[in-house]
């Protein structure tokens, strides 16, 4: 078999590229077509941790073992660790009616508010929720993106996205008050 000709190797070589070009082209329409739907989502997640973040640090505690507690609850899970499962309970439903106020509708055109207490097993109805649990005295938050698998909390801290408009509603309970009076009423 002979050798191609040197005008075969450069039409080889302009469909190779222009199948590399239309590959790299589809990859960055695609990523940027997810980014856009996860958008919401993002937004949704970097105002509930910062809501968190701010209410970790207005955390009263006596003991400094107990504000290490909270603190290490904090680094290593993105969590709220409150003095007991009462405050804890009181302050998740005072966040789950404030962020389904500002939040009314899922993201992804998924039905219902974007912060459930419980998602279904099925990755595609998990798509754009967020789950808002509690384990004992501790609130946590998990975001799930637009395949329904969960997101990362420590990246969507570090790298919080930018909301889409300044227009969102403002939260609709003062939750720093809310945190003062459950921790005088039912703290340790």
């Amino acid at each position: 078999m002979s050798a191609p000709s040197p005008r075969a190797r450069r039409r080889f070589a302009w469909i190779l590229l222009g199948i590399i070009a239309a590959y790299g082209i589809g990859a960055i329409a695609l990523s940027v077509h997810i980014i856009h739907r996860q958008a919401a989502v993002r937004t949704e997640l970097t105002m509930a941790l910062e809501n968190l973040d701010r209410l970790h640090q207005l955390v009263a505690v006596s003991a400094p073992g107990e504000r290490a507690a909270v603190d290490a609850a904090w680094a290593d899970r993105r969590a709220l660790l409150l003095p007991s499962a009462k405050v804890a309970a009181k302050l998740e439903d005072s966040l789950l009616q404030e962020w389904r106020d500002a939040f009314p509708h899922a993201a992804c055109g998924m039905p219902g508010s974007p912060f459930q207490t419980q998602l279904p097993r099925a990755h595609a109805a998990r798509a754009c929720h967020i789950l808002v649990e509690r384990q004992g005295a501790e609130i946590r938050v998990q975001a799930y993106d637009t395949q329904g698998l969960p997101m990362d909390n420590f990246y969507e801290f570090l790298y919080p996205y930018p909301p889409a408009s300044r227009s969102e509603p403002e939260p609709s309970v003062p939750l720093y008050p809310l945190l003062r009076g459950l921790l005088e009423r039912h703290g340790p």
